[in-house]
């Protein structure tokens, strides 16, 4: 649901672990922060779909969750994130987008009426409580932007092929990833950028060990193509 001061003026908001929340899912997609700290705990594939982020497969423990002492950076603010680009319009009736505030309305009660942090004040502005989460959004939506730049880089330097996965009995078309060659193909014109990208495909590359790639005719044809 979009957070509206109409609506939300009473609500209040409990911060709590939402890791659990988060190992409650089949895959959680990631940036450059959770390749580092996951891919030593975690399978990571890269969906085949257009500037798809990459994904952690989750695999339940009784014991901790799957991420250990890491909280996944798109799931730090949940119940809240950030729809971009959502349509609106202005005070002349002209259509027009915006970044929009959203809660999980399925979330295990993501608002508590009498306990926790309002997300408005009495002026019906955003609460500093809420402030704070929009803010922390905004820059993870800059981690997402440049993940997908990352990630543009790896598919221009053939670093990616196209593969079929199960995964909880679902078949995933997804890219594998390899090293081989990267340093000669890789675009080194935004050199940081590409140090980045060349140190996240590693990491990648190490975490799919485990998993079983089936090939997929159909989209290494259209790769070639």
């Amino acid at each position: 649901m979009f957070i509206t001061a109409y609506q939300h003026f009473q609500a209040r908001w409990v911060a709590t672990d939402v890791r659990m929340a988060a190992a409650r899912q089949r895959s959680i997609s990631l940036v450059e922060a959770d390749v580092a700290a996951l891919a030593a705990r975690l399978p990571i594939i890269l969906p085949a779909t257009p500037d798809a982020l990459p994904q952690a497969l989750v695999v339940p423990k009784d014991t901790d969750t799957p991420f250990g002492e890491h909280t996944p950076r798109l799931w730090e603010n949940y119940p809240f994130s950030l729809i971009p680009e959502s349509l609106g319009v202005d005070d002349n009736g002209e259509p027009t987008t915006h970044d929009m505030l959203w809660m999980d309305p399925l979330a295990p009660q993501p608002t508590h009426p009498l306990d926790g942090y309002r997300l408005f004040d009495q002026d019906s502005q955003p609460s500093e409580a809420l402030r704070g989460v929009m803010q922390r959004l905004r820059r993870v939506q800059g981690e997402v932007v440049q993940m997908q730049a990352m990630i543009r880089l790896l598919h221009d330097a053939k670093a990616l092929t196209a593969r079929k996965l199960e995964h909880y009995g679902e078949s995933l078309r997804v890219y594998e990833v390899s090293t081989e060659g990267l340093d000669e193909t890789m675009d080194k014109s935004h050199l940081e950028l590409a140090y980045k990208a060349a140190a996240m495909a590693e990491a990648i590359q190490q975490s799919q060990q485990s998993l079983n790639f089936e090939p997929d005719e159909w989209g290494q044809a259209q790769a070639s193509s």
